[in-house]
Formats: C-alpha cells, structure tokens, sequence
C-alpha cells in the first residue's frame, strides 16, 4: 500500500510540473502573440512614414528644380530688358 501511495504520488508531482510547463508554453504563446501585432503594426507606420518622406523628396526635388529655374528666367529678362 505505502509503495502504490509512493508512486501515486509521483504521478501526480508529474502532473504538476506538466501542468506548470503547458501555463507556460500558454503564457509565451500569448507574449509572442502580441509581439507580431507590435511588429505588424510597426510595419504598417513604417510604410506610411515611407510614403510622407517619398511624398516629401518629391517636392524637395521640385522646388530644388523650379525656383532655380524660375530665378534665372527672372534674371535674365531684367538682363535682357525686357
């Protein structure tokens, strides 16, 4: 009897320590879990971040092209006299 109480009894330390181990594994899934939608949600304001400095260097290009442009059409009319 005291043998079967013994090892009843290491069945269930056993399950304890399974049962200690899945609420783990169940606690990181859940960390993992919310980490890919902080990453997910990273990238999408990454992408719209990308989208505002290309939006940005386009008209940084623009003005850098047109006001030079426009400068020099200005002083060569005040040059020329006209």
């Amino acid at each position: 009897m005291n043998n079967d109480n013994e090892r009843l009894s290491r069945i269930e330390n056993k399950l304890d320590k399974l049962t200690d181990v899945v609420v783990q594994l169940a606690t990181h899934n859940e960390r993992i879990i919310t980490l890919e939608e902080k990453v997910r949600n990273q990238g999408k304001r990454i992408e719209g971040m990308d989208k505002v400095i290309n939006h940005n260097s386009k008209i940084t290009w623009l003005i850098a092209i047109v006001i030079p442009a426009v400068v020099s059409y200005f002083v060569k009319m005040i040059l020329s006299g006209g």
